[in-house]
């Protein structure tokens, strides 16, 4: 789960295109997913987490493209607009 926070995180921080519903669903599509690797696979530990937050990153951005969300003012939210805010 640590994976799927982490690419939570990402989404939320580096995209301006992520929203809710696309977070959401890559969340829980990274949780299967990493269910699915962690049964049927022989990974190393290690790499759970590198599966998790890629694969929550890849399903949720995806996500936010096919189920857009209304636009809001993301003026200091994100990496690409917290210049704004510190000046």
């Amino acid at each position: 789960l640590t994976g799927g926070l982490t690419g939570i995180f990402v989404l939320a921080v580096f995209t301006k295109r992520a929203n809710a519903t696309g977070v959401l669903i890559g969340f829980f599509a990274s949780a299967i997913i990493l269910y699915l690797v962690k049964s049927y696979t022989d990974v190393h530990f290690f790499w759970y987490t590198i599966t998790g937050m890629g694969s929550c990153l890849i399903v949720g951005y995806l996500a936010s493209l096919i189920f857009p969300a209304e636009q809001k003012s993301l003026d200091g939210l994100t990496f690409y607009n917290m210049r704004k805010r510190i000046d």
